[in-house]
């Protein structure tokens, strides 16, 4: 055959199945790639609501943190995300991401965390600091009402703002490490986020911020 019609015969014959050979190689490669590459994991991530960190401090604190927490800043980092706007769907999609528990703590306005605090997005400082922590830092906590799931039988009962007031929040307007990397918050309030992923990391990073 000519050349031409060795290419004709691999046409009709032997494209499509070579296509679909090379389509199920190239999917079986980037299934193995994906389960078996290293993956990448936050060692502490940290949602600031309508805030603008400055970028140079911020950039200097996440590289102190991940020294702090063994992270190679890569595979393994520490997240400051000041990417939620509560005036737009700032809310909505870090509802997603504590859904997801990939949010270790939340740092915003007082009023915000109030109403967040009310829907029950924080846990009681007092379970998870020391007795020593909690009176050394009795100032700057802030304590307001939680949410009451204590009637989940009745759909009908909505319990936001209605559980104990406890201590959800830790004031950081005198912090001296919030003030160098913030620019717009000026009653800003610190709180864990329930079942976040990281609350070693979470505690620690409390106790930089307010020495």
């Amino acid at each position: 055959m000519t050349v031409g019609q060795k290419l004709q015969y691999f046409r009709d014959y032997y494209l499509i199945i070579t296509l679909v050979a090379a389509a199920v190689l190239g999917t079986v490669i980037f299934l193995i790639w994906n389960f078996t590459k290293p993956q990448e994991k936050d060692v502490l991530n940290v949602a600031f609501l309508d805030e603008t960190l400055d970028s140079t401090a911020k950039e200097e604190l996440i590289s102190s943190l991940n020294s702090e927490f063994g992270a190679d800043g890569k595979l393994e980092a520490v997240v400051l995300n000041d990417n939620f706007n509560t005036a737009a769907d700032g809310l909505t999609r870090l509802a997603v991401y504590v859904s997801a528990h990939s949010v270790d703590a939340v740092v915003a306005d007082r009023d915000v965390f109030t109403s967040m605090a009310a829907s029950g997005y924080f846990t009681d400082l007092s379970t998870v600091l020391t007795s020593e922590d909690m009176a050394k830092w009795e100032p700057d906590l802030i304590k307001t009402a939680g949410y009451d799931d204590s009637e989940l039988s009745d759909a009908a009962y909505d319990g936001t703002g209605k559980g104990a007031v406890l201590a959800y929040g830790m004031d950081f307007s005198k912090s001296t490490a919030y003030k160098n990397i913030s620019t717009k918050l000026d009653n800003p309030v610190f709180a864990i986020v329930t079942g976040g992923p990281n609350p070693e990391n979470t505690l620690r990073f409390l106790e930089i911020m307010m020495s």
